[in-house]
């Protein structure tokens, strides 16, 4: 299995960025306050967001804490202990805030990743019921559009795609669900999908759910049927497909599946 390299982009407010910074240092975590910028560093960051609340931040805009590049389990666990910092800093999130996930992909075909999207644009109305309704097609984390998975498909059968970034200009905007724009920057695939969250149980089910997606398309050839209806039974064989049957985050994630079936 591929290395787990990741990164994640937490918005937020409600804790004022000076003590979230102080009590990350205070908890071993190396922190600092960037302003805006898009600067890759080898430290926890916070930077403003105009788009999110901006209550109790100690600025006139909302917070966003990106993480450095990480790593496997080791990784998860300093993710866990930054989640536990936020919530005692009382860290708020609402309809304003998403969690933005990087996975690296430097070593995906082109083939590779239109199995992806061939798969998320398939299972999408699953994936939609993993996540509360403002974040299912909204202005920041757009859902694959069935014409432009089209276009995708069409441009690989003829051969007209060489590389990633052929596939990022015909989706275009990197306000979609998975935006590839970050692979031009970053060497990354983004998932936005993902609304504000505190809970380091909550996203940690998001992270591996997206890698087993990943891992899944590799090699693979996957194609862009059209969307599965939203039923337990094809979330079930959703799960033993990108291989979660019987771990504890298909458990986590079929309570999840329920419960927006529930509120529906």
């Amino acid at each position: 299995m591929r290395e787990l390299k990741f990164g994640v982009e937490i918005e937020f407010f409600g804790a004022n960025y000076i003590t979230v910074i102080e009590q990350l240092k205070a908890n071993g975590i190396a922190a600092v306050f960037a302003g805006y910028t898009h600067a890759v560093i080898s430290q926890w960051k916070i930077i403003t967001d105009s788009s999110v609340n901006s209550t109790g931040t100690g600025l006139e805009q909302g917070l966003e804490l990106v993480s450095p590049i990480l790593y496997g389990d080791e990784g998860l666990d300093e993710l866990e202990k930054v989640y536990k910092v936020l919530k005692e800093c009382g860290a708020k999130v609402d309809r304003t805030c998403g969690t933005h996930v990087h996975f690296d992909i430097a070593d995906y075909t082109v083939a590779d990743m239109v199995s992806f999207l061939n798969l998320y644009y398939k299972e999408h109305t699953l994936i939609d019921n993993l996540v509360p309704e403002s974040r299912r097609d909204n202005r920041y984390c757009r859902q694959l559009k069935t014409n432009v998975i089209k276009r995708i498909n069409s441009g690989f059968a003829e051969g007209r795609l060489h590389g990633i970034r052929d596939i990022r200009s015909l989706i275009g905007t990197r306000y979609v669900a998975v935006n590839l724009n970050s692979y031009v920057k970053y060497g990354t695939v983004e998932f936005r999908q993902h609304g504000g969250t505190t809970e380091f149980e909550k996203m940690e089910a998001w992270i591996i759910l997206m890698y087993q997606m990943l891992a899944t398309a590799k090699g693979s050839h996957i194609r862009a049927n059209r969307a599965v209806c939203k039923t337990e039974a094809n979330f079930k064989s959703f799960m033993q497909m990108i291989n979660l049957k019987d771990t504890y985050t298909e458990e986590y994630l079929t309570n999840r599946f329920k419960h927006f079936m529930e509120v529906a």
